[in-house]
């Protein structure tokens, strides 16, 4: 009872502080993870200008230089039998050759871009996640039915994301929504947040819009700026490709289990929850064990 009055009292102090709805050890860790494992000299190289604007932004939009299996890619998803769910959305099938067509896009497309954040994270960067889904319109708002209420992941920050358009976006398409990580913190206030159901109207918040042709691509942290789905509007829908990125020590990585970081065929396509759930620590003493192997495998790199 004790713990939880404690835990209870640090979170308020955490929210007056953060302006945000993490755990307190998530704020601490982020905090100190800053100031003692993150490169921000590379913020002073012209050659790391993206990676200026997503840590003073927490996103930015990159430039991806796709070739044919791109278009091969989309090929082969929209010969798939596309239906709503109950969920007024469709999440594309990964069948071996979708899986290794993914594989090839991130590894001669994709990986080169990726590769920066290692110098800025002082980590490897793991892809832990990948899926493409097609929105469709609804119209009960008010009901949430696939991510369009404003939210913040709930991680660590060494988890991101990376957004690609399958499909031209455009504002009738229902684009990702995303909050700079400066404004998060005003927007909380400005909208009473509580949490992701109970928030006042949205409609005035300054938002950057994911649009843009086939192809375009957003990195943003996810746990760090508030962000949702829209809605597209009627007879539009909206295709896009999450690929869930972790900033990770490589040597706590269980290589034969989850993936083998030296050979991108093996990432998995659908889902690695295991590895996923190590930035998700459940108490204080399990962020301090993750930092520590954060700041061991930075020091071990110098």
């Amino acid at each position: 009872m004790i713990k939880t009055f404690l835990n209870t009292f640090l979170n308020k102090i955490s929210f007056k502080l953060f302006n945000n709805k993490l755990p307190y050890f998530y704020n601490f860790f982020n905090l100190i993870f800053n100031f003692c494992v993150r490169n921000k000299k590379l913020l002073l190289q012209k050659d790391y200008y993206e990676i200026k604007t997503f840590n003073d932004e927490g996103f930015v939009k990159i430039e991806l230089d796709f070739d044919h299996k791109f278009d091969l890619l989309k090929k082969k998803l929209y010969e798939q039998n596309i239906i709503k769910n109950q969920n007024n959305q469709y999440r594309f099938l990964v069948d071996e050759e979708i899986s290794n067509l993914i594989k090839d896009i991130y590894k001669s497309n994709i990986k080169f871009k990726i590769d920066k954040f290692r110098n800025y994270f002082n980590s490897e960067i793991v892809p832990a996640q990948i899926f493409i889904v097609r929105n469709y319109n609804f119209k009960n708002t008010d009901k949430e039915y696939y991510s369009n209420k404003l939210h913040m992941d709930a991680y660590l920050c060494t988890y991101f994301k990376l957004f690609i358009n399958i499909s031209d976006v455009g504002e009738n398409n229902g684009p990702l929504h995303v909050v700079s990580k400066k404004q998060t913190s005003h927007v909380v206030k400005k909208l009473n947040y509580t949490d992701r159901h109970q928030y006042k109207n949205d409609e005035d918040i300054n938002y950057h819009k994911h649009i843009g042709k086939s192809g375009s691509a957003l990195i943003c942290n996810t746990t760090q700026c508030f962000h949702r789905a829209s809605v597209p509007e009627e007879n539009c829908v909206r295709d896009m490709m999450t690929i869930t990125l972790l900033a990770f020590p490589k040597k706590n990585i269980d290589t034969d289990t989850i993936l083998n970081m030296n050979d991108i065929n093996e990432i998995k396509i659908q889902n690695s929850n295991e590895l996923i759930q190590k930035l998700k620590p459940k108490n204080l003493r399990e962020t301090f064990s993750i930092y520590k192997q954060y700041k061991n495998f930075k020091n071990a790199q110098n």
